[in-house]
């Protein structure tokens, strides 16, 4: 199962799961991580599910987005994707890319793949909005009018609901790849590049840099131990290019994947658990998603193993990871 997309929203749906071979699934808690889902996302049926998010403060509003070309391609769903509606005022010129969801559920922010950056406001008809074509982007899960998007060196912040975009300062940095909004936390997000990963907590007006594996791919920030928070990246660190986990944001870093492949980690998905503390789930081309549960604080090396999955049912990467 080729995995295109993944999110965890706090106090909410534990994984959301965008696949290109089954449309997508919807798992409530790590205990439903143990069975197979009874349906995957349906009406609309889609070949593929590209990408899926939430919205920050109401963690039952739910969007998605398909790559057909035949048919609208985004819905929405008000239970946490248990049933969606297809959004029809997008029509059908717009199709694949990212989606990122306003955090009170008003606005999306569409990067397509086929009619550059849009936004949707109160489920009407698609903007134009004046950001590069194929823009990372990224909502805030807090500030209902903050969006976050980036394209090559250059990083932009909307404060006006994705109105307008002003250019923010990053420097030393010549590819923008992914940007995460602490799930909790307004105005913090982190944003991997070539030159590793910077970390904001003014709403992307200023950034410094954290002690990371360089050449960053996916990060995210999940829940940690106590009231902490873990932050999870892909990297080239001191045991090579690796998943690695940190639980005081950059000091220290601890190699979660062991001898584990996930192939092409530049491709896969990534997403740290909003609602169980240390879990972290990597979305693979092909093998579906696999979890860790391993603290990241305070952890020892241990071998690496994997347990088998039903169809359908993320399997479990268990070891203890190797601190540095």
């Amino acid at each position: 199962m080729a995995i295109s997309s993944l999110a965890s929203a706090p106090g909410g749906p534990e994984l959301l799961m965008a696949t290109l071979d089954n449309n997508g699934f919807t798992y409530g808690s790590v205990a439903d991580l143990e069975k197979a889902p009874q349906t995957a996302w349906t009406d609309p049926w889609w070949a593929s599910s590209v990408s899926v998010d939430f919205a920050g403060n109401d963690a039952t509003k739910v969007v998605r987005v398909g790559k057909a070309t035949d048919s609208p391609q985004l819905a929405l769903s008000k239970d946490s994707g248990a049933t969606w509606a297809v959004l029809n005022s997008t029509g059908t010129a717009a199709t694949d890319g990212t989606v990122a969801y306003s955090a009170d559920g008003d606005v999306i922010l569409w990067s397509t793949l086929s009619a550059g950056v849009l936004a949707i406001r109160n489920g009407g008809k698609p903007e134009n909005v004046s950001l590069p074509a194929s823009s990372v982007i990224a909502s805030d899960k807090r500030d209902n009018k903050v969006f976050y998007a980036a394209n090559k060196a250059v990083f932009y912040v909307s404060t006006d609901g994705a109105a307008t975009f002003t250019e923010s300062p990053l420097a030393n940095v010549t590819d923008i790849r992914h940007i995460a909004a602490h799930p909790t936390t307004a105005g913090e997000l982190f944003v991997s590049t070539n030159s590793g990963v910077f970390r904001s907590t003014d709403s992307g007006k200023t950034f410094a840099p954290v002690s990371s594996p360089v050449n960053a791919h996916a990060v995210s920030v999940g829940k940690g131990d106590g009231d902490g928070w873990n932050l999870y990246v892909f990297g080239e660190g001191a045991d090579g290019k690796k998943l690695y986990g940190s639980a005081d944001f950059g000091a220290t870093w601890v190699d979660l994947q062991g001898d584990q492949s996930f192939g092409a980690l530049d491709g896969a998905s990534l997403v740290g658990s909003a609602n169980e503390a240390n879990v972290v789930y990597v979305g693979t081309n092909g093998r579906g998603v696999l979890y860790s549960s391993c603290p990241v604080a305070n952890s020892t090396a241990a071998p690496a193993s994997v347990r088998r999955h039903t169809y359908g049912r993320p399997m479990r990467l268990g070891r203890s990871p190797r601190r540095h």
